[in-house]
């Protein structure tokens, strides 16, 4: 009986999990936040690039890129997302028009995070669409001393550096991303001042192990293949 119902909850998890990214494969245009999330949320288990211009209007539709807490998010997703399609980034952004201040902070910085060969011109474009100087010598300066951002071998020591890794995941499916996320939940010989990040990490893992059939393959795959403080959280997630 115990066997049965072990089967019934894995079968519902299943089809929760393939049911949410099913959604993002009949996605063919955003018109609202639902559309937006589900866009940067799954992007990587069915790459559509097309709907990239799509997005970025949105986003300046909305005005979002006004809230600095959503920084976090576009800049690395956007930033893995031109670096995986570099030959349409002109093309995307010849075709985008009144960006906003913010927007054009934004995206420069999602360029450069791509480091790709058309970054700068691309940036100098879009300066090109402002009379803000304070906003055109920031872009400048970060243009030219800013080196691209590497987190894989950055120490991670904030929430925001988390969500950071998990929106390159979700611009990308590498599983390098979880894997420095697991690596930062590491609790054992650490000081009492870097457990909260590391739990932060836990949290982050399970929650999205609930949502991403990919993360939480991962997650049962590596039980047995990191420390044993980190091998007994991944067991926790597949009991």
């Amino acid at each position: 009986m115990k066997l049965v119902k072990l089967i019934l909850i894995t079968a519902a998890l299943t089809t929760n999990l393939n049911a949410q990214e099913a959604e993002f494969e009949k996605l063919e245009k955003i018109t609202s936040m639902g559309n937006l999330e589900n866009f940067i949320t799954f992007y990587y288990t069915s790459p559509k690039p097309k709907l990239v211009p799509n997005a970025i209007l949105f986003i300046r539709d909305k005005n979002l890129t006004s809230n600095s807490n959503l920084e976090r998010h576009f800049v690395p997703f956007f930033g893995e997302v031109f670096k995986n399609n570099e030959e349409n980034i002109p093309i995307w952004f010849e075709s985008l028009s009144k960006l906003s201040d913010d927007d054009i902070y934004i995206f420069s910085q999602a360029l450069l995070w791509s480091d790709s060969k058309y970054s700068k011109l691309t940036i100098e474009n879009l300066l090109k669409k402002t009379k803000n100087k304070e906003l055109i010598n920031s872009i400048n300066n970060i243009s030219n001393e800013m080196k691209p951002i590497n987190l894989l071998e950055a120490d991670i020591s904030s929430a925001e550096q988390l969500d950071m890794l998990w929106n390159s995941f979700f611009a990308t499916g590498n599983e390098k991303f979880i894997e420095k996320i697991l690596l930062t939940s590491e609790i054992a010989n650490k000081p009492l001042n870097q457990i909260i990040i590391s739990q932060t990490a836990r949290w982050s893992i399970k929650a999205n192990s609930k949502i991403h059939t990919k993360v939480r393959d991962f997650c049962n795959k590596n039980k047995k293949n990191y420390s044993e403080n980190i091998n007994l959280f991944l067991q926790s997630i597949s009991e």
